[in-house]
């Protein structure tokens, strides 16, 4: 019996199963191609913001993804960079406020120096005083370079504060008697207004007191040769 018939089927079902097989790696092929294409092309794209931040360009933010993982991921970098500007914020905010500052125990200083040398037969008592207010404003010049240097704190928000009772008036009085010479110097009428009965607070000695030199500062600095008056 002839096997041309067979034959032809078995020809048939090859070229049936060619063709199948030649589909299923060509839809295999394009499934692997779009798969690796939606995994690369997100991590590329993550690799070059990760890069322009790294070149300190903090403004790039990465986009979102369907993709759960990478879109955490994307959500990481975005919060790094935020973080990163938010302290880069901070410092250059603190490093403006410290520099600002740290001229006002300077000038004391060197106001209370100048007044001390330009008095031959000085008072003892002014003179005691004067030595006074520049031990004072040494040491509180040393807690701002320390503050200075144990930036983390700031930038954490651990602003550590002293609390203590203290008098408002005699802590005014010291204020207003360190920043006379200044107010000499500019030719700045500084009146003081500071009632006789005791006033008591709870807070930071320091940090009060740098409120006070810091309003007083300023209203040195944009009176010119005017009046500057202190009412507490």
């Amino acid at each position: 019996s002839s096997l041309n018939i067979a034959n032809d089927m078995i020809i048939q079902i090859s070229k049936l199963l060619i063709g199948l097989g030649i589909a299923v790696i060509l839809i295999s092929g394009l499934i692997s191609y779009l798969l690796a294409k939606s995994i690369v092309k997100p991590i590329t794209e993550l690799t070059q913001v990760a890069e322009k931040m790294a070149d300190a360009q903090f403004k790039v933010r990465s986009r979102e993804y369907k993709d759960a993982e990478i879109d955490k991921l994307s959500l990481t970098l975005n919060y790094m960079a935020e973080e990163v500007t938010r302290r880069e914020r901070i410092k250059d905010d603190f490093i403006s406020s410290i520099s600002h500052e740290l001229k006002t125990p300077l000038t004391s200083i060197k106001g209370w120096a100048i007044t001390l040398k330009s008095y031959e037969n000085l008072d003892k008592k002014i003179l005691h005083y004067g030595l006074e207010i520049i031990e004072t404003e040494s040491d509180r010049l040393t807690n701002m370079v320390d503050d200075l240097l144990d930036f983390s704190r700031f930038t954490s928000g651990r602003i550590s504060l002293v609390k203590e009772v203290i008098d408002i008036n005699k802590l005014s009085n010291q204020v207003t008697n360190q920043l006379k010479p200044r107010a000499l110097n500019n030719n700045i009428q500084f009146n003081i207004s500071i009632p006789e009965e005791k006033i008591f607070i709870v807070g930071d000695m320091n940090r009060i007191k740098q409120v006070l030199i810091n309003i007083l500062d300023n209203a040195f600095k944009f009176t010119g040769n005017g009046v500057v008056d202190f009412l507490l």
